[in-house]
């Protein structure tokens, strides 16, 4: 491939993994896991967020676990 030709980052087959936003994971002032994702979006005015009950995190772990095995 010739590295002076345009590349197609959105379009192109050879693209195997896309950009994603950063992902944080932490617990707060009261005790929930929150899941954090870094806000690219300009319009939007802070990071998009999940608060999660801490009892409830088993269960959202198994769903995720369920989803990514397909």
């Amino acid at each position: 491939m010739d590295e002076k030709v345009s590349f197609d980052w959105l379009g192109d087959e050879s693209v195997v993994v896309n950009p994603v936003s950063a992902i944080a994971v932490y617990t707060n002032t009261h005790g929930e896991v929150v899941i954090r994702q870094q806000n690219l979006n300009e319009s939007l005015d802070q990071d998009p967020l999940i608060v999660i009950p801490r009892e409830r995190v088993r269960d959202v772990i198994a769903a995720l676990k369920k989803e990514s095995e397909g």
